[in-house]
């Protein structure tokens, strides 16, 4: 069976009547275009924000004021940058989170499609870690198990 479309340029949105004479007349609505003018901005109504998730390595402080870090996620990155640096495979990463206890934020699994996932979030606070003693500690004790195993 074909499908018939057409397209109305408006002015005003549709009456609830149109809608009615048109769903009468078999049609049914499949989209809505909106427009505005370029660089029109106009303030939110009161109580409507954009949802944004709390990046990984970070939590909501307990008076809700401001952006913390949590250290069980941050030591999570730490061992993935260590395991991607010392050249691990995505799975063997994923292995050895869970191995350790780590989980994800969701309190499944590591698995290397998630650890993958994570890879923007490392590049993005790789900078701040490569400078941290843990990651100096790290970077050392990988250093004497690479000379050991020689």
């Amino acid at each position: 069976m074909a499908t018939e479309r057409t397209r109305e340029t408006r002015h005003e949105p549709p009456s609830r009547d149109e809608l009615e004479a048109r769903a009468s007349q078999g049609w049914k609505l499949i989209a809505v275009e909106w427009e505005r003018a370029q660089g029109a901005t106009v303030e939110p109504s009161p109580g409507v924000f954009r949802r944004v998730e709390v990046a990984y390595g970070l939590r909501v402080s307990s008076d809700d004021a401001y952006l913390e870090e949590d250290a069980t996620e941050v030591a999570a990155m730490i061992l993935m940058l260590d395991l991607m640096v010392a050249d691990q495979p995505l799975h063997k990463v994923a292995e050895e989170l869970n191995r350790m206890g780590y989980r994800t934020r969701q309190g499944t699994e590591w698995n290397q499609v998630r650890v993958f996932g994570m890879v923007p979030r490392l590049v993005a606070v790789a900078p701040d870690i490569f400078g941290t003693a843990d990651w100096v500690e790290l970077r050392e004790s990988r250093r004497e198990r690479t000379a050991a195993a020689s």
